[in-house]
Protein backbone atom coordinates (compact mmCIF):
# COMPACT_ATOMS: atom_id res chain seq x y z
CA UNK A 1 0.00 0.00 0.00
CA UNK A 2 1.48 3.56 -0.79
CA UNK A 3 0.58 7.12 0.14
CA UNK A 4 1.52 10.44 1.43
CA UNK A 5 0.14 8.94 4.48
CA UNK A 6 -0.48 5.38 5.27
CA UNK A 7 -1.21 3.19 7.88
CA UNK A 8 -0.33 -0.38 7.91
CA UNK A 9 -1.47 -2.96 10.19
CA UNK A 10 -2.61 -0.72 12.72
CA UNK A 11 -3.53 -2.24 16.07
CA UNK A 12 -4.51 0.26 18.91
CA UNK A 13 -6.27 -1.12 22.12
CA UNK A 14 -7.51 0.39 25.42
CA UNK A 15 -7.86 -1.09 28.78
CA UNK A 16 -11.79 -1.02 30.11
CA UNK A 17 -11.92 -2.39 33.48
CA UNK A 18 -11.28 -5.88 33.45
CA UNK A 19 -11.89 -5.92 29.79
CA UNK A 20 -10.19 -4.22 26.50
CA UNK A 21 -11.68 -1.75 23.67
CA UNK A 22 -10.08 -2.82 20.49
CA UNK A 23 -9.99 0.70 18.56
CA UNK A 24 -8.09 -0.30 15.81
CA UNK A 25 -7.95 -3.70 14.41
CA UNK A 26 -5.45 -4.08 11.81
CA UNK A 27 -6.26 -1.12 9.96
CA UNK A 28 -4.52 -0.55 6.53
CA UNK A 29 -5.62 2.86 5.37
CA UNK A 30 -3.70 5.14 2.89
CA UNK A 31 -4.26 9.00 1.70
CA UNK A 32 -2.06 10.54 -1.34
CA UNK A 33 -1.55 13.96 -2.23
CA UNK A 34 -4.94 15.98 -3.57
CA UNK A 35 -7.37 13.55 -2.55
CA UNK A 36 -10.28 14.04 -0.08
CA UNK A 37 -11.34 10.98 1.84
CA UNK A 38 -14.37 10.97 4.38
CA UNK A 39 -13.91 8.19 6.98
CA UNK A 40 -17.76 6.95 7.97
CA UNK A 41 -19.17 5.04 10.76
CA UNK A 42 -20.97 5.16 14.16
CA UNK A 43 -19.82 6.74 17.39
CA UNK A 44 -17.23 4.29 19.24
CA UNK A 45 -16.36 2.61 15.64
CA UNK A 46 -12.78 3.66 15.84
CA UNK A 47 -12.92 6.72 12.98
CA UNK A 48 -11.15 9.45 16.20
CA UNK A 49 -8.28 6.57 17.13
CA UNK A 50 -7.85 6.21 13.34
CA UNK A 51 -7.04 10.24 13.19
CA UNK A 52 -5.18 11.06 16.28
CA UNK A 53 -2.86 7.67 15.30
CA UNK A 54 -2.65 9.57 11.73
CA UNK A 55 -1.86 12.60 13.77
CA UNK A 56 0.83 10.97 15.83
CA UNK A 57 -0.87 12.37 18.91
CA UNK A 58 -1.44 8.36 19.77
CA UNK A 59 0.72 5.29 19.00
CA UNK A 60 0.24 1.83 17.48
CA UNK A 61 0.47 -1.34 19.52
CA UNK A 62 1.30 -3.05 16.51
CA UNK A 63 1.69 -1.77 12.83
CA UNK A 64 2.87 1.06 11.16
CA UNK A 65 2.38 5.04 10.22
CA UNK A 66 4.28 7.20 8.87
CA UNK A 67 4.61 10.89 6.32
CA UNK A 68 6.11 10.03 2.99
CA UNK A 69 8.11 12.87 1.60
CA UNK A 70 10.63 12.46 -1.66
CA UNK A 71 10.86 8.82 -0.61
CA UNK A 72 11.64 9.82 3.40
CA UNK A 73 9.00 8.16 5.55
CA UNK A 74 8.53 9.57 8.78
CA UNK A 75 6.84 9.57 11.80
CA UNK A 76 3.57 11.62 12.04
CA UNK A 77 4.44 12.94 15.40
CA UNK A 78 8.12 14.06 13.66
CA UNK A 79 6.16 16.96 11.09
CA UNK A 80 6.10 20.47 11.23
CA UNK A 81 2.57 22.67 10.66
CA UNK A 82 3.32 23.47 6.73
CA UNK A 83 2.94 19.18 6.85
CA UNK A 84 0.52 18.26 9.05
CA UNK A 85 -2.31 19.66 10.80
CA UNK A 86 -5.69 18.67 12.89
CA UNK A 87 -8.72 20.01 13.01
CA UNK A 88 -9.36 18.04 16.35
CA UNK A 89 -13.49 17.62 17.98
CA UNK A 90 -11.98 19.30 21.16
CA UNK A 91 -10.85 22.27 18.61
CA UNK A 92 -7.43 23.24 20.33
CA UNK A 93 -7.55 26.98 20.26
CA UNK A 94 -5.96 28.81 22.65
CA UNK A 95 -8.58 31.30 24.55
CA UNK A 96 -6.19 33.82 26.06
CA UNK A 97 -5.67 34.63 22.11
CA UNK A 98 -7.90 36.49 19.40
CA UNK A 99 -9.25 35.15 16.37
CA UNK A 100 -6.29 36.26 14.10
CA UNK A 101 -3.75 35.07 16.51
CA UNK A 102 -5.17 31.61 17.01
CA UNK A 103 -4.89 31.22 12.83
CA UNK A 104 -1.50 33.19 13.00
CA UNK A 105 -0.36 30.70 15.91
CA UNK A 106 1.47 28.07 13.86
CA UNK A 107 3.27 30.44 11.97
CA UNK A 108 5.10 30.98 15.86
CA UNK A 109 5.25 27.34 16.41
CA UNK A 110 7.21 26.32 13.49
CA UNK A 111 10.05 28.09 11.84
CA UNK A 112 9.85 26.30 8.13
CA UNK A 113 6.56 29.04 8.18
CA UNK A 114 7.23 32.74 7.86
CA UNK A 115 3.69 33.67 6.86
CA UNK A 116 0.26 32.70 5.11
CA UNK A 117 -0.37 35.30 2.08
CA UNK A 118 -4.23 33.37 1.45
CA UNK A 119 -5.15 33.67 5.26
CA UNK A 120 -7.83 37.06 4.24
CA UNK A 121 -9.53 34.84 1.42
CA UNK A 122 -9.58 31.39 3.86
CA UNK A 123 -11.24 33.56 6.62
CA UNK A 124 -13.60 34.96 4.08
CA UNK A 125 -14.28 31.96 2.58
CA UNK A 126 -15.26 30.59 6.56
CA UNK A 127 -16.94 33.58 7.66
CA UNK A 128 -14.28 34.13 10.16
CA UNK A 129 -13.02 37.59 9.06
CA UNK A 130 -14.95 39.99 10.79
CA UNK A 131 -14.03 38.37 14.18
CA UNK A 132 -10.59 38.64 13.62
CA UNK A 133 -9.72 40.57 16.99
CA UNK A 134 -12.36 39.04 19.22
CA UNK A 135 -11.04 36.42 21.27
CA UNK A 136 -12.33 33.22 20.86
CA UNK A 137 -13.65 32.57 23.80
CA UNK A 138 -16.04 35.10 23.19
CA UNK A 139 -16.97 33.19 20.05
CA UNK A 140 -19.78 30.87 19.42
CA UNK A 141 -19.33 27.37 19.22
CA UNK A 142 -19.82 27.17 15.58
CA UNK A 143 -17.28 30.17 14.80
CA UNK A 144 -14.55 28.32 16.76
CA UNK A 145 -14.31 25.54 15.11
CA UNK A 146 -14.36 27.43 12.01
CA UNK A 147 -11.26 29.29 13.06
CA UNK A 148 -10.17 25.96 14.15
CA UNK A 149 -10.22 24.85 10.33
CA UNK A 150 -9.34 28.00 9.03
CA UNK A 151 -6.12 27.80 10.96
CA UNK A 152 -5.51 24.44 9.79
CA UNK A 153 -5.99 25.07 5.86
CA UNK A 154 -4.37 28.89 5.78
CA UNK A 155 -0.87 27.51 6.08
CA UNK A 156 -1.33 25.39 2.64
CA UNK A 157 -0.15 21.80 4.29
CA UNK A 158 0.53 18.67 2.94
CA UNK A 159 -2.38 16.56 5.42
CA UNK A 160 -5.10 17.90 6.52
CA UNK A 161 -7.32 15.56 9.32
CA UNK A 162 -10.57 16.97 10.30
CA UNK A 163 -12.57 15.34 12.89
CA UNK A 164 -16.02 16.20 12.58
CA UNK A 165 -15.16 19.49 11.29
CA UNK A 166 -18.85 20.31 10.88
CA UNK A 167 -20.18 18.90 13.57
CA UNK A 168 -21.06 22.44 14.67
CA UNK A 169 -22.40 24.00 11.80
CA UNK A 170 -25.37 24.97 10.15
CA UNK A 171 -26.00 24.28 6.37
CA UNK A 172 -24.22 27.36 4.69
CA UNK A 173 -21.51 27.06 7.05
CA UNK A 174 -20.86 23.09 6.72
CA UNK A 175 -20.87 23.91 2.83
CA UNK A 176 -18.05 26.47 3.50
CA UNK A 177 -15.91 24.25 5.26
CA UNK A 178 -16.68 21.26 3.02
CA UNK A 179 -15.56 23.84 0.13
CA UNK A 180 -12.55 24.89 1.78
CA UNK A 181 -11.67 21.50 2.59
CA UNK A 182 -12.17 20.45 -0.94
CA UNK A 183 -10.42 23.83 -2.23
CA UNK A 184 -7.04 22.62 -0.16
CA UNK A 185 -7.49 18.85 -2.08
CA UNK A 186 -7.73 20.72 -5.33
CA UNK A 187 -4.07 22.31 -4.62
CA UNK A 188 -2.30 19.05 -3.44
CA UNK A 189 -3.08 18.94 0.03
CA UNK A 190 -4.40 15.56 1.54
CA UNK A 191 -7.52 15.49 3.58
CA UNK A 192 -8.72 12.91 5.80
CA UNK A 193 -12.58 13.72 7.46
CA UNK A 194 -13.86 11.78 10.17
CA UNK A 195 -17.48 12.74 9.94
CA UNK A 196 -21.53 11.44 10.05
CA UNK A 197 -22.20 14.18 7.83
CA UNK A 198 -23.99 13.54 4.54
CA UNK A 199 -23.22 17.02 2.59
CA UNK A 200 -19.34 16.03 3.57
CA UNK A 201 -19.95 12.51 2.41
CA UNK A 202 -21.16 13.29 -1.14
CA UNK A 203 -18.25 15.89 -1.66
CA UNK A 204 -15.27 13.70 -0.90
CA UNK A 205 -13.36 11.10 -3.60
CA UNK A 206 -13.49 8.19 -1.66
CA UNK A 207 -15.52 7.30 1.47
CA UNK A 208 -14.23 4.11 4.19
CA UNK A 209 -16.41 2.44 6.62
CA UNK A 210 -15.46 2.29 10.06
CA UNK A 211 -17.12 -0.63 12.73
CA UNK A 212 -16.02 -2.00 15.77
CA UNK A 213 -12.36 -1.05 14.76
CA UNK A 214 -11.86 -2.23 11.48
CA UNK A 215 -11.57 -0.58 8.24
CA UNK A 216 -13.74 -1.31 5.32
CA UNK A 217 -14.41 0.04 1.02
CA UNK A 218 -17.54 2.09 0.86
CA UNK A 219 -18.28 3.30 -2.82
CA UNK A 220 -21.33 5.41 -1.70
CA UNK A 221 -22.99 6.08 1.49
Amino acid sequence: MSGLLQMVGGVRNYPHGDDTVRALRNVDFAVGSGECVAVVGPSGSGKSTLLLVLAGWEVLDQGTVGFDSIGQVRPPASLSWDELTVVPQLLGLVPELTVMENIMLPVRLSPRLHEAPQVTEWMQTLDVDKLRDRGVEYCSLGEQQRVAVCRAVAHSPAVVLADEPTAHQDGDHALAVTGALRSLAAQGCAVVIGTHDVSVIRNVDRIVRMADGALHLADSE
